[in-house]
């Protein structure tokens, strides 16, 4: 008879990098409705954090408050989510955290390149549009990005004006997929996709799904190089 090996229940944190508790929550309900039974999923605001991520000084503000649950959450968790689309701060915590770091803009983004021939990204603000643009390119998808887009004003709901913009990014820009460019988004994946008729990725899915495999597989971050903590 094979022995079965015992499999220890998977701990995950997620860090919300603004300091707004609704989302916080938000995020969590959308994370534990997509986890295995057996993972322990948590996710925590970022004190003296802005309300909400839309430039650089915004992620710079977030910074220290992210190091310090890095550091003190290290040891009590198998694997750490950064849910801001942006994956703001992701690399620092890459470099302090001995475990699976993954950003949900990332995960999510990678996951649309294999679900269709080109995927656009639809944002909730303008202003927030070239950083994301940056991104994309950043991980190498820029030739499968059809386009980055804002929602729309035209709408009386945020479902709306999301389904709204990402019909358009289908009908006028040639996008396969669509990918929720902000972790408030998350929970709207599958009535979008039920209006709009492709795929629709909600990155705090795809970063809960991506980071248990990680973990089962007994991977996690290499510090050869870039992320050496010297």
């Amino acid at each position: 008879m094979v022995k079965q090996t015992i499999v220890p229940p998977t701990r995950i944190l997620i860090i919300n990098p603004n300091s707004d508790d609704s989302m916080t929550r938000l995020i969590l309900e959308s994370a534990r409705r997509c986890a295995s039974p057996d993972t322990r999923v948590d996710c925590v605001s970022t004190p003296e954090a802005p309300i909400f991520i839309e430039n650089y000084l915004d992620e710079l503000q977030c910074g220290p408050g992210m190091v310090d649950i890095g550091r003190r959450e290290s040891g009590d968790y198998d694997a750490f989510i950064v849910a801001c689309h942006s994956d703001v701060n992701l690399d620092v915590l890459r470099e302090i955290v001995d475990k699976p770091v993954v950003g949900i803009g990332q995960a999510s983004m990678h996951a649309a390149a294999m679900l269709g021939h080109r995927f656009s990204v639809i944002q909730t603000t303008d202003h927030s549009v070239p950083m994301k643009e940056d991104l994309v390119r950043r991980y190498g998808l820029w030739e499968k990005c059809a386009s980055v887009r804002a929602v729309v004003g035209n709408s009386d709901s945020l479902l709306g004006a999301v389904a709204e913009a990402a019909q358009r990014a289908v009908g006028e820009d040639g996008a396969e997929v669509i990918v929720l460019g902000c972790a408030g988004l998350s929970g709207l994946e599958k009535e979008i996709e039920r209006r709009v008729g492709v795929p629709v990725v909600d990155g705090v899915a795809c970063a809960v799904v991506l980071v248990e495999g990680l973990v089962r597989c007994g991977l996690t971050t290499s510090k050869v190089r870039k992320y050496r903590p010297e």
